[in-house]
């Protein structure tokens, strides 16, 4: 009897186990890019005040609209998709486009790379800089529609080029319809693409827009 309980007791601490790194496991990796260490040394405590002020340094000097405060909510929730327009087939196209006529598709976009070791605000510092060029970013892929708009399926790329206020125009790859098509569910813009909230926090976003007025400030609009 006493070795029947032991064993109930064992099979089910397993199992307890095993759900627990499963579950560790699925989450997703924590972002460890220069921006978010930077707020973690400046605000230990995590406090909003702290965090809006830190990241309205830290854009000093960047094209950005405004820092904003935002709804946790926000970043949950499933925006609706919108029809896509009708695309258009790119014939002779030109293989660099002036990044006020590129479009986002999205209303939203994580301030992120891919690789979670990279942010958009590190690498528009680094371009502004001079540290880095953009032809050390891959092209930028955008597709055509029937009334001549070109709209991106690179949001971070675009966004981090259009901040660092130094780029006029951006190498780009026009995409085929499937790829378009696969893209489909990301075409949640209320704005006609012109401008863009990026995630900073779970309760700030940047507003990035299509505006050269920044750049034009810096008087170093052009330098691409």
């Amino acid at each position: 009897m006493l070795f029947y309980i032991t064993v109930r007791i064992s099979v089910k601490t397993l199992f307890t186990l095993c759900l627990l790194l499963y579950s560790i496991s699925t989450q997703p990796a924590i972002a460890i890019t220069p921006t978010h260490l930077g707020l973690e040394k400046d605000c230990p405590t995590g406090g909003q005040e702290c965090a809006l002020e830190y990241f309205k340094n830290l854009t000093k000097g960047l094209c950005v609209e405004e820092i904003i405060t935002v709804d946790p909510k926000y970043w949950q929730e499933s925006r609706k998709a919108y029809p896509l327009p009708a695309y258009k087939q790119a014939v002779n196209m030109p293989k660099e486009i002036p990044l006020d006529q590129i479009r986002f598709m999205q209303d939203s976009a994580s301030g992120d790379f891919s690789d979670d070791k990279h942010d958009i605000i590190e690498i528009a510092q680094k371009i502004r800089d001079g540290q880095k060029k953009v032809t050390d970013l891959p092209p930028i892929e955008v597709w055509l529609d029937d009334h001549g708009n070109i709209w991106t399926t690179n949001h971070r790329r675009l966004i981090t080029m259009l901040i660092s206020g130094v780029v006029q125009k951006a190498p780009v790859i026009f995409v085929d319809q499937a790829v378009v098509q696969q893209n489909a569910y990301e075409f949640t813009t209320t704005n006609e693409g012109s401008k863009i909230i990026v995630k900073l926090t779970d309760q700030l976003g940047m507003v990035v827009g299509h505006t050269n007025r920044c750049a034009k400030a810096m008087g170093k609009l052009g330098k691409d």
